[in-house]
């Protein structure tokens, strides 16, 4: 379990490694047990999630509630297990394996910040506050920087080149997009 002082010091780590301070990553518990249970994280997005989710249901659907909850809730535990466990078996190739900790237990608390961004545009939008146009460019905003701050993390926890670390965020993405479209196909 985490002690309010790990949670404490890896948010700190999250609002530094925002402020493109690579300092951030001596906040996080960098052990393999700190990256296990940096996955608590999940834990602590989960209501912010189903809040998401659950604005997002449209009742003339064809799939009622409890099937389109089931497959949502299956695909947030993919996203989350899916990109670590393909960096894993790449990080061998990639010359990185002796970061990996290091950069999944940053990459997890990256999450909680992405989350808190993401999931009130989503809201915005969907509730209607701003208009389409006003929605699709504050998401493309917000992706960018999210994308240059996930970029940012994996080039400085994993030290890898400007390219490699540009290509995780990309396949980070291509595996959310999948997961994405398989809950969506199943519903």
């Amino acid at each position: 379990m985490l002690s309010a002082r790990e949670i404490f010091l890896s948010l700190y780590g999250v609002w530094r490694l925002a402020h493109l301070d690579s300092g951030g990553l001596a906040f996080f518990n960098r052990t393999p047990s700190g990256a296990l249970r940096s996955f608590v994280v999940a834990g602590f997005v989960a209501p912010v999630y189903a809040l998401d989710v659950f604005v997002g249901f449209r009742t003339g659907q064809k799939v009622s509630v409890v099937p389109y909850a089931l497959v949502e809730l299956i695909a947030y535990v993919m996203a989350w297990v899916a990109y670590p466990v393909v960096l894993e078996a790449l990080s061998d190739i990639l010359r990185c394996r002796e970061n990996f900790e290091e950069y999944l237990t940053a990459y997890n608390w990256s999450i909680a910040l992405q989350n808190l961004i993401f999931v009130p545009l989503d809201l915005v939008v969907m509730l209607r506050l701003v208009g389409p146009d006003t929605g699709q460019a504050l998401w493309l905003v917000a992706f960018l920087a999210m994308g240059g701050f996930l970029w940012f993390i994996a080039r400085n926890a994993l030290r890898v080149p400007p390219l490699t670390a540009a290509g995780l965020v990309l396949l980070d993405v291509l595996l959310s997009v999948l997961i994405d479209g398989i809950a969506a196909r199943l519903y």
